[in-house]
């Protein structure tokens, strides 16, 4: 076992510096991204790793993304705005590689690094709310639509990142088990902030892609995993999921 943590220091290294990086710097991001491949490189025999990476499907439909790009670009008359795409882009060419191996211990150190990324997140929310509020005020957010968001990144990846944040709270409440209760309390603390925040800022492009993760899992709890006398509910909560989104939020189709 120690030898198995000795070999994947690098790998948590670039791992936790990857996911900060995410929200405070990009060259933090991009020095994480790195380690992480070359621990990939340096630490395991290079056939064994690819033949793993051409096996894992997931890995090749996200490596697929980067030549898919790339062949849509080849003509483009703007070579200059494809060049600067395709280095946005250039980390779906190599992570996935990185990734080919299983260097995490387990499911619950998978779990335990999604908690900590749901917990950068929820911090830098609760500051961006406390930032705006400050900042406007109450009144103003609520009958002013020219209002500057403070976010610690762009505001659409941002939005993103939160809505991601909150199906790892979702998870982490079905599947992770909880030593203390207060932890669990955390958890769902965190996730209704994070969802009356995401409706806050009024992303669409975090909120279109909050419910439709939440759609699919409601597809998949009623089509696969359970039994179909649950299929009885599938027009209620497509009724009520509608009226969710035309009367709920009007506000999430101004950004």
């Amino acid at each position: 076992m120690y030898k198995i943590y000795k070999k994947t220091t690098l790998f948590r290294l670039g791992l936790f510096m990857a996911m900060t990086g995410l929200l405070f710097s990009r060259f933090v991001l991009s020095t994480g991204m790195l380690l992480l491949l070359i621990n990939t490189l340096i630490n395991y025999p290079l056939k064994e790793t690819f033949r793993l990476f051409f096996k894992d499907r997931t890995l090749l439909l996200l490596t697929s993304l980067f030549f898919l790009y790339l062949l849509t670009g080849i003509y483009s008359e703007d070579k200059i705005y494809f060049l600067e795409r395709m280095r946005i882009v250039l980390p779906y060419l190599f992570l996935p590689f990185a990734f080919s191996r299983k260097q995490l211990i387990s499911n619950i150190e998978i779990d335990r690094w999604l908690c900590f990324f749901m917990a950068l997140v929820f911090a830098t929310a609760i500051y961006s709310a406390a930032a705006i509020l400050i900042k406007y005020g109450a009144v103003q957010i609520v009958f002013d639509d020219d209002i500057h968001l403070i976010t610690p990144v762009n505001h659409v990846r941002y939005s993103l990142m939160v809505a991601f944040s909150i199906l790892i709270g979702l998870h982490l409440l079905r599947h992770f088990y909880f030593k203390y209760k207060t932890g669990k309390w955390l958890v769902i603390i965190a996730v209704i902030f994070l969802v009356v925040y995401l409706h806050f800022i009024a992303v669409r492009s975090g909120i279109v892609g909050l419910y439709m993760a939440l759609v699919f899992a409601a597809f998949r709890f009623f089509f696969i995993s359970s039994k179909n006398k649950r299929v009885l509910y599938i027009p209620p909560y497509l009724y009520c999921f509608r009226l969710l989104l035309t009367t709920g939020f009007p506000a999430s189709g101004t950004r």
